[in-house]
Formats: structure tokens, C-alpha cells, sequence
């Protein structure tokens, strides 16, 4: 017996979306491009991007402006 399963949070509104999204790292919130064509370019509109000190290890003064 096949089940049917409801989408409820695609049918939410984009800012909505937007909002949720914002509290994934970025690259979780990338992955969720492949649930569904809805949700391909959603993560690019994320205003906000938190960076984590694993990225900034390897600057020193010289390569940062």
C-alpha cells in the first residue's frame, strides 16, 4: 500500500522559508536545493552567512585586505 506523503513546509511562504534556512550552516542550507525544484535557488537568498573560524584559519595578514 503506497503512502501519500503531504508537503507541508513547500507550501510555506518564501520569507518563511528564507527565515528557516538562515539558521542552517550554508552548506546544509545548499543541500536543501535537491527536495524539490521550489527549493532550488532558495539557499542563494539567504541574507544572513555565518562563517566559523575553520574557514578563517588559514588567512594570515599578508593574503587579507
Amino acid at each position: 500500500m503506497a503512502m501519500c506523503v503531504e508537503d507541508r513546509i513547500s507550501s510555506f511562504p518564501d520569507h518563511i522559508l528564507f527565515h528557516i534556512l538562515s539558521f542552517l550552516p550554508i552548506k546544509d542550507a545548499v543541500r536543501t536545493s535537491i527536495i524539490s525544484t521550489k527549493w532550488r535557488y532558495l539557499f542563494a537568498s539567504i541574507s544572513t552567512i555565518k562563517f566559523d573560524g575553520s574557514l578563517m584559519s588559514g588567512l594570515t595578514d599578508r593574503n587579507v585586505d
